[in-house]
């Protein structure tokens, strides 16, 4: 006859293992993807991989924001305060020293990812669908429109003198040989020209002295022109750059004179 064996559990008795240990070897690692200060004094955005984006203002609590929460902000400096646009494509109209929304401006049908803001030509912003929209900040209502079907919109930059309107199509994550670039008016937002970039583009903005300049996302500073490099600059500058308008110059310590 043949012989069977039975493996045998032993009980043991419940054994709590210690907690592992804490130090910089296991931490998660910190990236920090913009820090730029904004109008309200005081007030500066972080931007980190891991703990989303947080506004500071002196005086109060900080406000947190995931990635789908932020997705583009825009300051109204007059006022001190600034836009949100989000994932669901929702624009609002943000009190900094007061922490809270104020209204809801409008709504885009798909991501909003880039927000523009003259002072006398008002708010203009973009989508993840290809639509851009100019709005009425008072009433949320939408003055103009312009879409493109070659894909979505990345950034969106007023000429300084807020005549014209340069539309960056693409997306960051979509790899293709070249992007379109949209000169439009900005009080219609009808097509004036349409110029084709380089695919590793991530925003063009035009300089005080009125030269347009492109800023591709390895922080390299091109003259639209010329296609010249002018200047080169962290690749986390380039990442604020695409959340917020603001100071584009300042920002990147272009040169006051574009070759």
């Amino acid at each position: 006859s043949s012989a069977s064996t039975q493996s045998l559990t032993v009980p043991r008795p419940d054994v709590e293992l210690p907690a592992p240990p804490q130090g910089f070897w296991n931490r998660a690692v910190e990236q920090k993807w913009a820090d730029f200060s904004l109008v309200l004094p005081g007030a500066r955005l972080i931007a980190e991989a891991s703990r989303g984006i947080t506004v500071e203002a002196a005086g109060r609590e900080a406000l947190k924001f995931s990635s789908d929460e932020l997705t583009a902000i825009v300051e109204i400096p007059a006022t001190g305060r600034v836009v949100i646009g989000d994932r669901p494509g929702q624009l609002r109209l943000w009190d900094l020293s007061a922490g809270m929304p104020v209204s809801l401006i409008g709504q885009h049908a798909s991501a909003v990812t880039s927000l523009a803001y003259h002072e006398s030509k008002g708010l203009v912003s973009a989508d993840d669908s290809g639509s851009v929209m100019r709005w009425d900040l008072q009433s949320g209502q939408v003055l103009a429109t312009w879409s493109t079907s070659s894909g979505p919109e990345q950034s969106i930059r007023f000429s300084t003198d807020g005549d014209l309107i340069a539309i960056l199509t693409g997306r960051w994550d979509q790899s293709s040989d070249v992007q379109e670039l949209h000169f439009v008016e900005s009080a219609t937002l009808k097509s004036r020209s349409t110029l084709f970039v380089a695919s590793s583009t991530a925003v063009v903005f035009q300089s005080p002295d009125a030269n347009w300049v492109a800023v591709n996302w390895s922080g390299d500073i091109h003259s639209l022109e010329t296609n010249a490099v002018i200047a080169s600059v962290p690749k986390q500058r380039v990442s604020a750059l695409m959340l917020s308008q603001q100071k584009d110059q300042r920002r990147l310590n272009l040169p006051e004179s574009v070759p």
